[in-house]
């Protein structure tokens, strides 16, 4: 018979954030409708497709798959909800509690407005965030177009040490490298004062525009789809101290309870990472299952709060099925 940590190790869990038109995104987080609904049609054919809710009611996991999506975007209700429906394909919802009602676009995006939008920037940017600095002189590409950023719309982050493709663009992945260490409320000081310095509108895009409540209880409605906990600011866990996890991992919960009448039972860690207090202050605060990313990290602990999943790209179908394997 086998072990709950042996018969986990067969679910395969895929990881989506947007189901929308891949132009403008660096951060690869669109999977275009169409190839969507190829990818359910083929899991379907090849796979049983379960609900997160079905780990706690089943030992085996064999040639099982189960579908998530990060962060709580609004196309996860008017594009990706009708086609899980066309295939009865459930999925869970990973939602950011503190952008649900707000009145901005999730952080990374809205540095996208700054950096990558046509316009001209002034030639100096300065600031302090939290105990570094940053200090920047244009030397080029001040000015950008709208055939430049036509021209790099198509433009990816990368990890391998390419070099971006215009100082914009190496300045965009710098800030947001120096932003995804700080906490909540200086990082959106600064990008207050980004837009301000950058005369840039900041705008809520429908297209990268949060769910609001009324948007979740849509998405629920039918019990297709299921919502679960993705902190209140998606932070990088491992990088807070005690207390302050325990607020994103408590908080996130209970505000998701209480808005949408709900017993949230599963969470995904912000950028995949956790340390082994994040896992215990996980299961502390009520949770039955936590979900990491593509990381083979595994600690000493439940199998349960450390579950890995697969990021999914907007690839063709062989590439998918090579990356699902």
């Amino acid at each position: 018979m086998k072990t709950v940590r042996e018969a986990l190790t067969q679910l395969r869990v895929l990881m989506y954030h947007r189901i929308a038109p891949p132009e403008l995104d660096p951060w690869r987080l669109c999977v275009s409708p169409e190839r969507f609904s190829r990818q359910l049609e083929v899991l379907g054919n090849q796979f049983e497709i379960i609900s997160l809710s079905d780990i706690f009611s089943r030992d085996d996991f064999h040639n099982t798959v189960a579908l998530t999506f990060d962060d709580g975007y609004s196309d996860n209700l008017t594009i990706a909800k009708p086609i899980l429906e066309a295939f009865s394909a459930p999925a869970t919802v990973f939602v950011t509690s503190g952008y649900v009602n707000g009145q901005r676009e999730y952080w990374w995006d809205e540095l996208e407005q700054v950096f990558l939008s046509p316009g001209t920037l002034p030639e100096v940017l300065h600031f302090h965030v939290g105990n570094s600095e940053l200090h920047h002189e244009f030397q080029s590409s001040r000015s950008f177009s709208e055939d430049q950023a036509n021209l790099y719309k198509n433009w990816k982050v990368t990890w391998d040490g390419t070099k971006p493709p215009t100082e914009r663009h190496e300045l965009f992945f710098n800030v947001w490298n120096l932003l995804m260490k700080t906490d909540d409320s200086a990082r959106n000081r600064t990008v207050d004062y980004l837009f301000k310095w950058s005369g840039i509108k900041r705008l809520i895009r429908s297209t990268h525009q949060p769910l609001d409540i009324k948007g979740l209880e849509e998405l629920t409605s039918g019990g297709l789809v299921q919502i679960g906990s993705h902190t209140v600011t998606h932070p990088d866990l491992t990088s807070l101290p005690r207390e302050e996890k325990v607020v994103e991992l408590s908080q996130s919960k209970e505000e998701l309870d209480a808005q949408l009448n709900i017993d949230i039972e599963t969470i995904a860690y912000p950028h995949g990472r956790y340390d082994l207090e994040t896992l215990f202050l996980t299961r502390e605060a009520g949770y039955k299952v936590a979900f990491g990313t593509n990381n083979k990290q595994q600690l000493d602990f439940d199998l349960r709060f450390q579950l890995p999943r697969r990021m999914v790209l907007d690839h063709d179908i062989d590439q998918f099925l090579m990356a699902i394997q």
